[in-house]
């Protein structure tokens, strides 16, 4: 399987977008260790096979939406007063979805 997903493809804009997106965890102030570069890599690897799951040979952001809390919520280390007042890492990573806009065409999509 893993060698398979080396032939799916990720349009430059979805993956800018799942970049962004792990980027963003690195700048909230409620998260004291956001998601790293390893956690890109697991996050793209993720994507890929969420596409093959949905039998195509390309990603989506939609395949990036898919994964990114299961994914990505555990890798978070909170600051104390994120943990004192309840705020839970997979709140943060909704509200990182919210908040990024996915592409609207990615090269990759089919119309």
């Amino acid at each position: 399987m893993q060698n398979y997903l080396t032939s799916v493809r990720i349009h430059d804009d979805v993956l800018h977008y799942l970049i962004r997106l792990c980027e963003r965890t690195r700048e909230l102030p409620a998260i004291e260790l956001g998601v790293s570069p390893r956690g890109v890599l697991a996050l793209t690897q993720m994507t890929k096979a969420h596409a093959v799951l949905m039998d195509r040979n390309y990603a989506l952001p939609q395949d990036v939406r898919a994964v990114f809390n299961d994914v990505c919520a555990h890798r978070l280390i909170l600051r104390p007063q994120a943990r004192v007042e309840g705020i839970m890492p997979k709140a943060l990573m909704n509200a990182v979805l919210d908040e990024i806009a996915p592409p609207q065409k990615p090269g990759g999509a089919r119309a």
